[in-house]
């Protein structure tokens, strides 16, 4: 599910009001009906957003306790996607705030229990689902390789 961030300055600049009280409710809804696993998506990056409004939202996603988290960086290209010419550059995070937001995010959800099984997913350790992945090598890049299986 797309929560992209829970503030509500950031949710009017992207056009994308979701209250938090909502998304709780539809997370508690799919475990009652018995998902197998519930999946959310934040976006860092996004206009208005701070290290400190996003560290509130970080810490609200840690507390619905998702088995997964999809943690996106937002990619300004008003000339690829003409609906982002709505958006103002001066309005975005500059690049060394966006990387403490990485930094942040990466640092709560692993101390959470959270680990990544790619590139931008991070994986609830203390949920009994079955895919499980080993790290296989650090990579120049920073990248991480991982060997998944169920």
């Amino acid at each position: 599910m797309g929560v992209q961030d829970f503030n509500e300055q950031v949710q009017k600049a992207v056009n994308r009001i979701q209250p938090e009280d909502l998304t709780r409710k539809v997370v508690n809804w799919v475990r009652e009906l018995k998902f197998q696993s519930i999946n959310l998506d934040l976006i860092y990056g996004l206009p208005f957003q701070t290290l400190k409004s996003f560290t509130d939202t970080v810490e609200k996603i840690i507390d619905i306790s998702p088995d997964r988290i999809a943690l996106f960086n937002y990619a300004h290209v008003p000339w690829m996607k003409k609906h982002m010419a709505l958006i103002h550059e001066e309005d975005l995070p500059k690049p060394e705030e966006k990387f403490e937001i990485l930094k942040m995010s990466i640092e709560k959800l692993t101390s959470a229990g959270y680990e990544f099984i790619g590139m931008i997913t991070l994986q609830n350790l203390m949920m009994n689902y079955p895919l499980r992945c080993e790290k296989k090598s650090f990579i120049e890049t920073s990248r991480i390789q991982y060997k998944c299986r169920r």
